[in-house]
């Protein structure tokens, strides 16, 4: 703020009037690029909102595709664990049924054995000697 010269009755008029109108321009100046500057915030918080949004949508798909592929990875494992489940029940099956045939010639075996023995004893009873 620079000294006013004094005249008679105070200071000089043309000197406070022209420092007047320095700051009325000065502050008219400041209001335009403040407005300016609001348009501008405004326009960018505007981008801004559009990109979180367009930001939070990616996140979605990629959290989408990081479930799904988790579930694959998941049915792949589930697949895998079911084929070996599958395939010792198979080895099982066939362990049983060798068992079972196994068991089959052996009963006739003794079966035959026994009939032997019966005929045997029917040919001893038979026979009175």
């Amino acid at each position: 703020m620079g000294k006013f010269g004094l005249e008679e009755n105070g200071y000089n008029i043309i000197e406070v009037n022209n420092y007047l109108e320095m700051l009325t321009t000065k502050i008219d100046e400041l209001i335009f690029q403040n407005r300016v500057q609001q348009l501008e915030i405004n326009k960018l918080k505007k981008e801004l909102k559009y990109y979180k949004e367009k930001n939070d949508t990616n996140s979605i798909e990629i959290e989408e595709e990081l479930i799904i592929e988790k579930a694959k990875e998941n049915a792949s494992r589930i697949v895998y664990e079911a084929l070996i489940e599958a395939e010792n029940i198979e080895n099982k099956t066939k362990i049983l049924e060798k068992n079972i045939e196994i068991i089959k010639t052996k009963l006739k075996k003794y079966i035959d054995q026994q009939n032997d023995i019966i005929s045997q004893i029917e040919i001893i009873n038979l026979d009175p000697k």
